[in-house]
């Protein structure tokens, strides 16, 4: 129980509002153009769920301990998450997909363990609770050196800096 509401309250309150923290901190409304227009984005998100569920099937029947419904929700999740981090624009919604990685990552672990011990959960929850810190620390970096936080921008301002030291 100690667990479930640390994990509570580090993952569902404390970086979500870090998260909201930086997004209005930084003016961020909503990313208006994803680099993948959004029925393709779910079309691929749709073909990785399915391919978690065709990978995870022969996986499941080698070991009683793994459910085969869980580490195929986890593993679609994961590769959900990648969409989301290759698709979008914004630095922000990348992050936003790092850390869908990451709880997918927690959700498997979880799953085909039959939990963890809470030290190691509380050390996972300490890394995430830093890495959105470290990715707020970016965020504020990227938009101060680029004006923006849309990779295109930053990409086509570092090719411009690049090419005025050549």
């Amino acid at each position: 129980y100690v667990s479930a509401l640390l994990t509570l309250a580090l993952k569902g309150v404390l970086l979500p509002w870090l998260l909201w923290r930086i997004i209005v901190r930084l003016g961020v409304h909503r990313e208006v153009e994803p680099l993948v227009h959004g029925a393709v984005t779910m079309l691929l998100a749709l073909a990785a769920t399915l391919f978690a569920f065709a990978l995870v099937r022969p996986l499941a029947h080698a070991s009683p301990l793994v459910s085969s419904g869980t580490l195929a929700i986890a593993t679609a999740s994961v590769f959900i998450g990648l969409v989301m981090m290759t698709t979008r624009r914004k630095a922000i919604t990348q992050a936003v997909g790092f850390l869908a990685v990451e709880n997918a990552l927690f959700f498997a672990a979880i799953g085909a363990t039959g939990g963890m011990p809470l030290v190691v959960e509380l050390g996972i929850a300490f890394d995430v609770l830093m890495a959105a810190l470290i990715f707020g620390l970016f965020f504020f970096q990227m938009r101060t050196t680029f004006d923006s936080l849309e990779i295109h921008e930053m990409e086509s301002g570092l090719g411009g800096r690049q090419g005025d030291e050549a």
